[in-house]
């Protein structure tokens, strides 16, 4: 146990290996453990946090080569107004594609 943690904090001050490599780390060893047998070493182990990243919003140049992009087919004009319709609402895919059409038609 001592040695394992001996090695993330190598990893982690000598290194410099990232939150979510460490992660993916100490998840391999977990389940290599778990597979012969020996879970009960890492148990202990508290995983790193990994700082959450903040979308960042477009600028406004490239809103407008967004929007300005030539459609050649139906195809290509229902995904721009799907990428448009996400972008501007902040809605994830799955919410979009419940959303009812006669309620967006309404004024």
């Amino acid at each position: 146990m001592i040695q394992f943690r001996a090695l993330c904090a190598h990893l982690r001050l000598k290194r410099k290996i990232s939150a979510r490599s460490q992660q993916r780390l100490i998840a391999a060893w977990k389940i290599w453990y778990k597979f012969i047998k020996s879970e009960y070493v890492l148990k202990g182990i508290i995983l790193p946090k990994v700082k959450k990243l903040s979308p960042r919003p477009l600028n406004l140049e490239a809103i407008h080569l967004f929007i300005n992009i030539k459609c050649e087919n139906w195809i290509e004009y229902r995904n721009k107004a799907l990428w448009i319709f996400l972008y501007t609402t902040g809605l994830r895919i799955s919410e979009a594609l419940m959303c009812d059409c006669d309620i967006l038609n309404q004024e």
